[in-house]
């Protein structure tokens, strides 16, 4: 074998074997602090759970339809919304995790310690992927209009 095949062949077995390796529930977090300081929507969007990510798809397309279409929502926009509400004087902080076999609490202070969260993730295919709450994930109820004119 030619040595140049070989470094090549080398190169695609680590390859492989860093894109199989675990992703670590500490690495999750991490990853998702920094994308959320940095307001990395797509970051963010990528280390969520994939039924929270169809939620938020079909919230999206629920946008994009109520604008009649001339706007394209991606999902990942509608992150922003939750990340602009954090408070401003962050950073957070991880303050205890809690591990049930694919499933795992993590609380999360800031603020001062004013804000507690607490972020559950689920382990999917070996890695740990963040679940938001489903009651979070729903449309805004539509305002009301009256039906008729006062008189």
């Amino acid at each position: 074998m030619r040595p140049a095949a070989l470094l090549v062949g080398i190169a695609l077995l680590v390859q492989q074997g860093c894109a199989g390796e675990e992703r670590t529930l500490d690495s999750t977090v991490r990853q998702l602090l920094r994308a959320i300081e940095s307001a990395e929507t797509e970051e963010v969007y990528g280390l969520l759970a994939p039924q929270t990510q169809k939620k938020l798809e079909e919230l999206a397309s629920l946008a994009t339809a109520q604008t009649g279409g001339r706007n394209h929502i991606k999902p990942e926009d509608l992150l922003i919304i939750g990340l602009n509400q954090l408070p401003s004087d962050r950073p957070l902080e991880v303050k205890g995790t809690q591990i049930n076999g694919d499933r795992a609490r993590v609380e999360l202070v800031g603020n001062k310690g004013k804000m507690r969260q607490t972020v559950e993730l689920i382990r999917v295919k070996g890695d740990w992927r963040v679940l938001l709450p489903a009651d979070k994930l729903r449309p805004p109820a539509p305002e009301s209009r009256p039906t008729s004119r006062p008189s």
